[in-house]
């Protein structure tokens, strides 16, 4: 098991921590207990910064879902008319045939 304190012979008894970032230093539980609480306050603040309510976030996480799915939506629709585009050229050549084929039929009917 890879150890993550450090206990430190300096009179005081103190445990640190290591850091897999900081392979070379030690820390004592505020040290890291401060890093998490600025992460915590430049989030906050970042949060602030943008003068949004949380109904206004809620709003526009519910949007951005909205326009996912009708992004997905107009894909489907778009291999729908693809598909119907094919099939109707499909029928188009099979009418096409059968109208050439009875041209066909009446002009050897003529002939004989």
């Amino acid at each position: 098991m890879k150890r993550l304190t450090i206990r430190v012979d300096n009179g005081l008894d103190e445990i640190y921590f290591s850091n897999p970032d900081d392979p070379e230093g030690a820390y004592t539980i505020i040290d890291l207990a401060d890093a998490d609480m600025e992460k915590v306050a430049n989030r906050l603040a970042e949060y602030e910064d943008s003068e949004l309510a949380p109904e206004d976030i809620k709003q526009l996480v519910e949007s951005k879902a909205t326009e996912h799915e009708n992004i997905e939506l107009r894909k489907e629709i778009a291999g729908v008319n693809l598909k119907l585009h094919s099939e109707r050229r499909h029928w188009e050549n099979k009418v096409k045939n059968l109208e050439d084929e009875v041209k066909r039929l009446q002009h050897q009917i003529k002939i004989h």
